[in-house]
């Protein structure tokens, strides 16, 4: 077999999406779930790419939508979905995504196995942190091994559907909405 050089995910909407708060919350499934492989694998990477593909055709034929790709190169390597959700966001603000998109992706490169990146100078007092969120991550992992991927989301990473619509009342706000789902 060969040795994985990236992972990523992506997802072709039923629909073109021009919602910001859709795309983010979606970018964050995509870092969860490549996050997710990463650490299965004992790897990290340097690398975050974001990838899309715009609703409208640019030119007849098949290549008449075309894939547009942006990376960052990370100051150490990670395997942390939260980190790679916030740089694939970061390239996403930075597209000016002006036009409905049909496609986004996130990908991970420059990969590594976990523990061989180098420490930054100044690093030493984020260690502590880190390994809380690394448990925290594990703990996770577990759970969606076992119940699968829908058992545990962040707080932010809701239906891309629902995304950026809040259902938490203000409190002590008089004929606030109810804070259930509607079915």
């Amino acid at each position: 077999f060969r040795e994985a050089v990236s992972y990523s995910e992506e997802n072709t909407f039923a629909r073109d999406v021009a919602s910001r708060d859709v795309l983010a919350a979606t970018l964050l499934a995509h870092a969860e779930a490549v996050a997710r492989r990463l650490r299965r694998d004992g790897l990290e990477a340097r690398t975050v790419v974001l990838k899309w593909r715009f609703g409208r055709r640019r030119a007849p034929g098949p290549r008449g939508y075309p894939l547009h790709t942006r990376r960052t190169t990370l100051s150490a390597p990670t395997d942390e979905g939260l980190v790679i959700a916030r740089e694939a966001t970061r390239l996403l603000d930075r597209g000016a995504l002006d036009e409905p998109v049909r496609l986004v992706g996130v990908g991970a490169t420059n990969l590594v196995a976990r523990g061989d990146g180098q420490l930054g100078l100044f690093e030493g007092a984020e260690r502590a942190s880190t390994e809380r969120r690394r448990r925290l991550d594990r703990a996770v992992d577990a759970l969606v091994d076992r119940f699968g991927d829908g058992a545990v989301k962040r707080g932010g990473e809701g239906d891309a559907a629902r995304a950026g619509l809040s259902l938490q009342a203000k409190r002590g706000e008089r004929g606030a909405p109810s804070a259930e789902r509607p079915d």
